[in-house]
């Protein structure tokens, strides 16, 4: 069945709209649970998709939901690869801008805060659910932008894109990178995509070479590369840095001044 798209901003807001309502059902969970444990629940819930997904005739079962076009905006078609290569760098652009002008508002503050220390923050009067939730919520917002692109590039729905491995190659990216700190996912990402694209085209044990450099950058940097913590590759040039700046001569000329015995009065009692 070929589902074609007319207007591909209409497609990217339906998916935006379907991922935040995902996505307020998902954190009505942080009620119960938090951390590392809510991330585990999120992936068994993506398992249980993955298996109603290919179970259902509606969306193609094992084949998935092929045929999807690329459609047009603002009357230009984006079947060529070049126009659809800027649509998505457009896109993109616009999604991190946005993250960014978060990130430095007064709710990303709050947000942090609430992540740093949720005891703290609560003792202050700050609703640390009602935060993480919308953080949540937020993110969801973008992950649904990320699945319309792909459908959009790739032309179709794959079963496999509900399998737990796509929802924990984004979480794996941000470990990598760094999760304080925008830059530290996207570089994390690109050092998955380096992996994943190019270095599984020339070894067909490229899965080696990705647990191998996720679990030596973890055992020496367990807050990522491009943290701001002293857990992470940028603390610890930043340390060895300090270090040598503190060890290199002032360049000033030091006096040595010896102690000399003062002279005696001469009066004796």
């Amino acid at each position: 069945t070929n589902h074609p798209v007319d207007n591909a901003l209409l497609l990217l807001g339906g998916g935006i709209v379907v991922a935040l309502i995902l996505g307020g059902l998902s954190s009505l969970l942080l009620k119960r649970i938090s951390g590392v444990a809510f991330g585990m629940v999120n992936l068994a819930i993506s398992q249980m998709f993955y298996v109603y997904v290919g179970a259902t005739k509606w969306t193609g079962q094992d084949n998935g939901i092929a045929g999807i076009t690329s459609g047009t905006i603002f009357g230009q078609s984006l079947r060529s690869p070049s126009a659809m290569l800027v649509f998505v760098w457009v896109v993109v652009t616009i999604a991190v801008a946005i993250i960014w002008i978060v990130h430095r508002s007064r709710f990303g503050l709050v947000t942090r805060a609430a992540r740093d220390s949720g005891s703290r923050a609560g003792a202050v009067g700050i609703n640390t659910f009602r935060y993480h939730a919308l953080a949540f919520i937020f993110g969801a917002g973008f992950c649904g932008i990320a699945g319309v692109l792909a459908a959009m590039s790739v032309g179709t729905v794959d079963v496999s894109m509900f399998y737990w491995t796509a929802g924990a190659t984004p979480l794996l990216a941000g470990l990598l990178g760094g999760i304080r700190t925008m830059r530290g996912p996207i570089f994390g990402s690109v050092i998955i995509s380096i992996i994943t694209i190019w270095i599984s085209q020339l070894w067909s044990g490229w899965l080696l070479i990705e647990g191998g450099v996720v679990l030596v950058i973890f055992l020496i940097w367990p807050l990522g590369l491009l943290d701001d913590g002293p857990g992470s590759a940028v603390g610890s040039v930043r340390k060895l840095i300090g270090r040598i700046r503190g060890s290199q001569p002032s360049g000033t000329n030091t006096r040595v001044t010896r102690w000399r015995r003062k002279p005696s009065s001469g009066v004796r009692s």
